[in-house]
């Protein structure tokens, strides 16, 4: 779970956080938002350019959040709490 009670490193266009395996790992801002609300964990890579220069992917510990132009969606893992 990506720990709410400690701000993240913030910087230009998102946040740094503890990764699912304690390492620092770079979340976009609107991933890190929609994997927060969803409580979908820390991450468990780094984010990944889809097709389109702007698309992205970036996985969690309880599923994954894609951004395909402005529409983000939030997939989350059968079984997570989420």
């Amino acid at each position: 779970m990506i720990d709410k009670r400690h701000d993240p490193f913030q910087f230009e266009g998102g946040v740094i956080v503890a990764g699912a395996d304690g390492e620092p790992t770079a979340v976009p801002t609107d991933l890190y938002r929609a994997a927060v609300s969803a409580d979908l964990g820390p991450p468990v890579g780094e984010v990944q350019r889809l097709g389109a220069a702007d698309d992205l992917a970036q996985f969690f510990a309880g599923g994954a959040v894609t951004v395909r132009g402005s529409r983000t969606q939030i997939w989350v893992e059968r079984g997570s709490p989420a």
